[in-house]
């Protein structure tokens, strides 16, 4: 079996349901977006120590959870149900808590550094930010997608921030704060969208 279609020498490519879209489209930007973000979560368990196997079943799961998020904005008019479902970012809240939890207390911002997973780990929860406003835009020009994405999105990003301080925390290395923060995370909050 081929794995190249010739479809795309003209800059054309398929949605759910076989409709032709422009590769230039809104739509197929925001879920390639997604699928970079997948491929870099893939390069981020090449880099965690097998000896964290919860850490490695989470970015399994999270790889999953991408592929059905790209997969419901390469469909139109629901021509399938979603399958992102309300609900699915309850699994990282849980996560970051047992992160937050494990780590020490910050009231500063600290400097998006560490051992070599957790530096990727901030990489990638600037790159899911990223991707979160490639989402918001898209909602701005189309309501045609899975609104229950965008929350999914958002919390990932508070959880690679969590899990970097986790790792670095596991490995021994001192977090550096922002010298000329204020104490940002004192009300409880993790307040990283204020970076």
């Amino acid at each position: 079996m081929a794995i190249y279609t010739r479809s795309g020498d003209q800059g054309m490519t398929r949605l759910y349901g076989g409709h032709n879209v422009s590769k230039a489209s809104d739509r197929v930007g925001t879920y390639g977006a997604i699928d970079q973000l997948n491929a870099s979560v893939g390069y981020l368990a090449a880099l965690v120590d097998p000896k964290y196997d919860q850490v490695q079943n989470q970015l399994l799961a999270i790889q999953q959870d991408l592929f059905d998020c790209g997969s419901d904005y390469a469909t139109l008019d629901q021509e399938r149900p979603y399958k992102v479902k309300n609900g699915l970012a309850d699994k990282l809240e849980a996560w970051i808590d047992d992160y937050t939890e494990a780590t020490p207390t910050i009231k500063k911002f600290v400097l998006p550094r560490g051992c070599q997973a957790a530096s990727f780990c901030h990489m990638l929860r600037t790159q899911t930010r990223t991707l979160e406003r490639q989402l918001v835009q898209f909602s701005q020009v189309s309501q045609d997608y899975n609104p229950q994405v965008l929350p999914y999105i958002n919390r990932l990003s508070d959880y690679f921030f969590s899990l970097a301080r986790a790792l670095n925390h596991y490995e021994n290395y001192s977090e550096v704060a922002y010298k000329n923060s204020r104490d940002i995370f004192s009300q409880g909050s993790l307040g990283t969208e204020e970076l």
